[in-house]
């Protein structure tokens, strides 16, 4: 079972039904609601949507946008890491705060991928799947040469890798909104969600080559040597962070699905 810090939708879900039953048990009546949790792929930011204050309508017979403005209202005084709104058409929107995206960065080397089906691929697999792997690779082991991060095995086994003392690496020092790293940690939600949606067809070679587009840019456009780690390691140390996060994902990914070999270096 996925825990909850995992799935940030389960997070909500789970908060969003304590407010519910706090501000309208009286309405529900012991009747068993279906609240659902969506991605918000329209949205710039890491944000959530949920219809259920239609369903409340229909069953109280009051208006969905009110209900909905009193659930924001006291989900806002309960929750300041999840800030919430109402659509027009009377849907909540949850965006996640930039604490608790830090916070559940931190978690992610806990995860534990669910076994993902074996694919049988005839045709070669791109360059850029195989460079990307080397690429995080060689700069994780440069960064750890060099004292800046600490890994506990840098030879990259599947699983059998991290960095020591993940709990605190400095996340808060990442530029986060309409920032590369804001993407990278973006790809990163919509993959833990997706991966743990059983109700959904998922093509994971898509999936796997989102990512190693969003990991490039991230690696072009984001740097961690000469005046960054001169002037703030931590950011340095909070992007390798960041770098060691993606590479776990991708391994997994990649080795779930393809009898392959990933190269180090080239």
């Amino acid at each position: 079972m996925v825990k909850p810090y995992f799935l940030l939708s389960k997070l909500i879900k789970i908060k969003l039904n304590q407010v519910i039953t706090l501000q309208f048990n009286q309405i529900i009546n012991n009747k068993k609601l279906s609240i659902k949790i969506e991605f918000n792929r329209n949205k710039g930011l890491i944000c959530y949507k949920s219809f259920i204050c239609l369903e409340l309508a229909k069953l109280s017979q009051l208006d969905s946008l009110n209900i909905a403005q009193d659930i924001a209202d006291v989900f806002n005084q309960l929750n300041p890491d999840i800030s919430t709104q109402v659509s027009r058409n009377g849907w909540l929107e949850f965006t996640i705060s930039d604490l608790l995206l830090c916070d559940w960065l931190k978690k992610l080397p806990l995860i534990r991928f669910p076994q993902l089906p074996t694919q049988q691929i005839k045709q070669d697999l791109s360059f850029n799947l195989y460079y990307t792997h080397a690429r995080f690779c060689s700069i994780l082991k440069s960064a750890h040469q060099q004292q800046i991060i600490t890994l506990n095995n840098p030879q990259f086994k599947l699983n059998q890798w991290q960095i020591e003392n993940y709990q605190e690496i400095p996340y808060g020092a990442l530029p986060l909104r309409e920032s590369y790293e804001y993407q990278l940690i973006k790809e990163l939600v919509i993959i833990t969600e997706l991966i743990n949606n059983k109700n959904q067809k998922i093509n994971y070679f898509n999936i796997l080559n989102n990512l190693s587009k969003v990991m490039l840019e991230f690696e072009s456009y984001c740097r961690i040597w000469g005046k960054v780690k001169k002037k703030n390691i931590q950011l340095s140390q909070a992007r390798l962070g960041l770098m060691a996060l993606a590479l776990f994902y991708y391994q997994n990914l990649f080795y779930g699905q393809f009898e392959r070999e990933l190269p180090q270096e080239f």
